[in-house]
């Protein structure tokens, strides 16, 4: 499902995602699910995480089809939202491979 940036009043369109991402912070490595992507971010869900507001992540974002390359990216936490899944994290992108 693709929602419009008009609907979301966001500069870019954010597409819906289900794909395990590896996130890498402070020595630590975790693995969640894409929940959303966008060209400037990221909306990670978690069972449960140590990220914190202002974090800087360097993530992997592995999809699950044969032939399509993995999406490297860096950035930093901007939101942690709780969920009825575990907590949805919101990462803005300062760099995209």
């Amino acid at each position: 499902m693709v929602v419009s940036a008009e609907m979301e009043k966001r500069s870019f369109i954010r597409m819906m995602v289900d794909s395990p991402v590896q996130v890498r912070f402070a020595n630590i490595e975790s693995h969640g699910r894409c929940h959303d992507l966008s060209a400037s971010g990221m909306g990670i869900m978690f069972k449960e995480t140590q990220l914190q507001l202002g974090d800087k992540v360097a993530l992997e974002l592995k999809p699950g089809r044969p032939g399509v390359l993995a999406l490297q990216a860096e950035g930093h936490v901007v939101h942690l939202q709780p969920d009825p899944e575990g907590i949805l994290v919101g990462v803005e992108f300062s760099k995209v491979d």
